[in-house]
């Protein structure tokens, strides 16, 4: 079987808590064996129904239906964070707004009084009791639908179907604290989350969290956490998502094709074409929705604005955001729907601490007014939210994975009049709802489909034809002008602020490399034979000749700025560095 694309949300939060500044450690008291033994999360008890028990696993998950209370409540945080945290990213974007959920509702099992009264208000929900039942029955929902994905494709000789969908919980204890006996039985049994007894002082603590981030989410994720040495609580939280399309993208159909960029650029990449004759789809105002279903009960939903309409005006607000994802049902129309997608796969990073505090929770931040004396008789603050995401679609299908750190220290018929036009070939927003439960997963913004694998590509015509170069972040390529430098046409590129040493490519058809004090080397840059000349006496690598085309790369004061540069050289210039 070939590899696929990974598209994985990794939303961690990560939140930590650090303890206030009056804290006595020598009065943090014991946990006795507790202190030194990790203790295992509870584990979802498997349900041993066979595939073809349509009444045992229907009645097993009615007892674990989650209210439309709760369902409301997970839209409405969906919305308002993402609209908040979207509308600030000025790249592409992906964000879990349930894995955000989860570590929130984790930190507000703990906490009392205001602390409380913000939280749950945010959350949406009336008793933390309820919260953390709600939480469990999804948690375990989840468990069973996998289960009997499995038992099915084996009661009738089929495969199991490409999909998972999976939450994970965790707490990183440091030994200077005791958590509250009651708050680690609720995270156990309700969050089933493991604990983990650390020394947060021990760089070891940050690679055990890195692999345990990976561990869940299928290694998609592999982060290198960091964290302050006065930590006393971390809450993690992770969620992996893959499901692969109903309808699979034929191969043989993906193009590489132009995708417009919002400052006027263009990159090229490959999409992915096809046409679904009786899709849905719904127009609003300045864009189109639409949807590709996955073969575990999810969607991939697709906002493609009208021409002249930026994606910030439809990330302005949670209410406009809403209705865009969710239209009112008359909106909906069946019909031909032509798709144009661009395979992408990129990765974001959020720290959450400002855009949670706009949402009203203040408390949770301030080491005087923190209230988290259910969790533990140590008075403790937040001090950091960070989440972080991966999402990769191909023809396959699409996988995501995220986790989030808490941080404590001190259709109707078809009409065949009606078609949709999903060719994104412009900025849009996507994301990702679990539709059996009604919840949304992953909400996302794709300002340049060549994300970290490509980027913008900046090019002058000559005589032999266009000479093209991707651009990497922090740099700048402009045009010489005409006749410069000895070259009729040619492209300068330099890192932002350095304008004194660039690297230029020229057309160069009659341009010889010849005299003593020069040493040559044959290389291969992007699959293409090209020299590379040394001036012996300078020291320096100076020019690439490429044998086939007639393009030269000239690099000065190369020493100067590619080791300031490291990691963001691209492809083509990052083979300099002999």
């Amino acid at each position: 079987m070939k590899k696929r694309t990974r598209c994985a949300v990794l939303a961690a939060g990560l939140c930590a808590l650090a303890a206030s500044a009056w804290v006595v450690w020598g009065q943090a008291g014991s946990l006795g064996k507790s202190r030194s033994a990790d203790v295992e999360a509870a584990q979802v008890e498997a349900a041993g129904l066979a595939g073809d028990d349509y009444e045992g696993w229907n009645a097993l998950l009615a007892e674990n239906e989650i209210s439309e209370d709760f369902q409301e409540s997970l839209a409405g945080f969906a919305f308002q964070s993402g609209s908040a945290v979207l509308s600030e990213a000025e790249d592409n974007a992906f964000f879990s707004p349930l894995s955000l959920y989860y570590a929130l509702a984790v930190l507000g099992t703990g906490a009392e009084g205001e602390t409380e009264a913000e939280l749950l208000a945010a959350l949406g929900a009336e008793e933390k009791e309820d919260l953390a039942r709600q939480c469990a029955a999804l948690f375990r929902r989840y468990a069973y639908q996998e289960e009997r994905a499995a038992a099915e494709a084996k009661a009738y000789g089929e495969s199991v179907p490409d999909g998972s969908l999976r939450l994970a919980n965790s707490l990183w204890v440091s030994e200077k604290i005791k958590l509250d006996s009651d708050y680690r039985k609720t995270c156990a049994e309700d969050f089933f989350a493991s604990s983990h007894a650390v020394d947060f002082a021990d760089a070891d603590t940050g690679k055990r969290m890195g692999e345990w981030i990976s561990e869940q989410t299928n290694g998609a994720l592999a982060p290198t956490v960091e964290l302050s040495p006065e930590t006393l609580l971390s809450i993690l939280n992770t969620l992996y998502f893959y499901g692969g399309w109903q309808d699979k993208f034929d191969e043989n159909q993906t193009t590489e094709d132009v995708f417009y960029l919002e400052n006027g650029g263009e990159v090229s990449v490959p999409f992915m074409n096809r046409t679904d004759p009786m899709g849905s789809f719904a127009r609003g105002d300045g864009y189109t929705v639409s949807g590709l279903f996955t073969n575990n009960n999810c969607e991939v939903l697709f906002v493609l604005p009208d021409e002249g309409t930026d994606v910030e005006a439809l990330l302005e607000n949670p209410e406009i955001l809403r209705d865009i994802f969710v239209p009112e049902e008359g909106k909906w129309s069946t019909g031909e729907v032509t798709w144009k997608v661009p395979k992408f796969s990129f990765g974001s990073h959020f720290d959450l601490k400002e855009t949670l505090a706009s949402m009203g929770m203040k408390r949770m931040f301030d080491s005087e007014a923190a209230d988290f004396s259910a969790m533990s008789s140590s008075p403790l603050f937040v001090n950091q939210v960070l989440q972080e995401t991966h999402v990769g679609v191909d023809e396959e299908g699409v996988e995501g994975a995220a986790y989030t750190m808490i941080a404590l220290a001190g259709a109707g018929m078809p009409d065949d009049t009606q078609k949709a036009q999903m060719i994104l070939d412009r900025p849009f927003l996507f994301g990702i709802r679990d539709y059996r439960n009604d919840v949304w997963l992953f909400l996302g913004v794709c300002r340049n489909p060549a994300g970290e694998e490509r980027n913008e590509t900046v090019s002058v015509t000559g005589p032999g034809g266009p000479i093209s170069l991707r651009v990497p972040d922090g740099w700048v390529c402009e045009a010489c002008p005409e006749g410069e430098d000895g070259f009729d046409y040619s492209l300068r590129l330099y890192p932002e602020g350095e304008e004194t040493g660039y690297v230029e490519v020229a057309y160069a058809p009659n341009y010889g490399i010849c005299g003593t004090g020069m040493e040559y080397r044959e290389i291969e840059l992007a699959g293409k034979k090209a020299d590379a000349v040394k001036d012996v006496n300078a020291g320096c690598w100076e020019y690439i000749f490429f044998e086939d085309s007639d393009v030269l790369v000239n690099s000065w004061n190369a020493g100067s700025w590619f080791s300031k540069n490291e990691g963001q050289l691209m492809e083509i210039l990052d083979t300099l560095r002999f």
